[in-house]
């Protein structure tokens, strides 16, 4: 199949049926991933959606299925690893050898204390985009984490 417009309801069915579960994080009223969510229902499969914002085109689709109960919310991994019965064994921490200086800046930024995502732009100076990118990576790398409201805090120990 090619990447003609007209084959992408037949790969959203194909993802699906290969699928345990489909996770929905951005969609529109009209979208591949409500298709591809749609097909899970109908074979019987665990659908999640992450809710977003209630004025965002991308999350018009997404909370219409929350709202129609066709599936379940998550806002965290462990409630699809819950659902499935699985933990997550509880790793060792990673000892950080060497970070950015970005990175650096951040955690001391945060080291006082919780700091919103518009306030880090403003102390670091750099774009919306690159304070993303890093915030994002710290996270995955367990140097921080992200709170609601668009928050951080520092997960490293003084």
């Amino acid at each position: 199949m090619g990447s003609q417009k007209f084959y992408f309801p037949r790969r959203n069915r194909i993802i699906a049926a290969l699928s345990r579960a489909v996770i929905v994080v951005e969609a529109d009223a009209k979208s591949g991933a409500l298709i591809t969510a749609n097909h899970a229902l109908t074979l019987g499969l665990e659908v999640f959606a992450v809710p977003g914002p209630i004025t965002s085109h991308a999350s018009r689709g997404t909370n219409n299925i929350i709202k129609s109960a066709q599936c379940a919310i998550i806002t965290d991994v462990q409630d699809v690893l819950d659902c499935f019965g699985m933990t997550v064994k509880n790793q060792k921490a990673k000892t950080v050898t060497q970070i950015s200086f970005e990175a650096k800046k951040i955690l001391d930024l945060l080291r006082p204390g919780e700091m919103h995502f518009d306030d880090l732009i403003t102390a670091t100076k750099v774009t919306a985009k690159t304070l993303s990118t890093l915030l994002t990576n710290m996270e995955l790398d367990g140097l921080i984490e992200k709170l609601g409201g668009n928050m951080y805090v520092s997960k490293v120990k003084q």
